[in-house]
């Protein structure tokens, strides 16, 4: 269904934008990365008319997202998404909704998210949009899009 995509063994949809040429991630190695996440439907990303209740979410431009694939801090696809990736590459993967996304509704504490997964969007917008998504009870796709790139190891 989506013909320029990879999938992995477990259903992750990826497609490399850019390959990496610097160090490699590696299990047990902190990984810094830059993010972008977009609600995904049928193919589109979606946003909403003059983005009050949604649009794209990104991290906050203050700092990146670190972390340790596998410590649980982000989403299974997060992890998975990098685990073959190199300094300077860009993978472009979409997230059905399931194991390898969200646990359900984002509440309480935005910083950290809910059970403490992220990556949780900086923007009020972006945390409307994934919210959006993941309380969605209607039969509509609940699909993210999500840019990464592998900034350090």
């Amino acid at each position: 269904e989506y013909p320029k995509y990879e999938r992995t063994a477990s259903g992750l949809l990826f497609q490399d934008l850019r390959y990496g040429e610097g160090d490699a991630v590696a299990p047990g190695r902190r990984v810094v990365v830059d993010w972008d996440g977009y609600t995904f439907y049928l193919s589109h990303v979606l946003q909403a008319r003059n983005l009050p209740k949604g649009g794209d979410f990104e991290q906050n431009d203050d700092a990146f997202l670190s972390f340790i694939p596998g410590d649980g801090t982000v989403i299974p696809a997060f992890d998975e998404c990098v685990k073959d990736m190199r300094v300077g590459g860009i993978r472009r993967f979409i997230v059905r909704p399931g194991p390898l996304s969200y646990p359900g509704v984002l509440k309480g504490n935005w910083k950290e998210g809910k059970d403490g997964v992220g990556p949780v969007p900086a923007s009020l917008s972006g945390k409307r949009a994934l919210e959006f998504v993941n309380r969605n009870t209607a039969n509509v796709d609940k699909s993210l899009l999500f840019d990464v790139e592998i900034l350090g190891v």
